[in-house]
């Protein structure tokens, strides 16, 4: 199992909008910041910094749209 050591924190608005951002000091791929969205209609949305993240990322989570 692979460990990340960082920061996360969320948020939800009464329109229906979450917003969570990942910051990570330590982890395999090396230190990056990423934040998932989600519209009110469910629409996840990944931010990533490189494509390499956004792959890692997208193993463990769903998303509709990898930016």
């Amino acid at each position: 199992m692979e460990r990340f050591t960082g920061f996360i924190a969320g948020l939800g608005t009464s329109a229906g909008r979450r917003l969570v951002v990942g910051h990570w000091t330590d982890p395999p791929l090396g230190a990056f910041t990423d934040v998932m969205t989600e519209d009110r209609d469910g629409l996840r949305s990944l931010l990533a910094p490189n494509r390499a993240v956004a792959d890692y990322v997208s193993v463990t989570y769903r998303f509709d749209e990898v930016v």
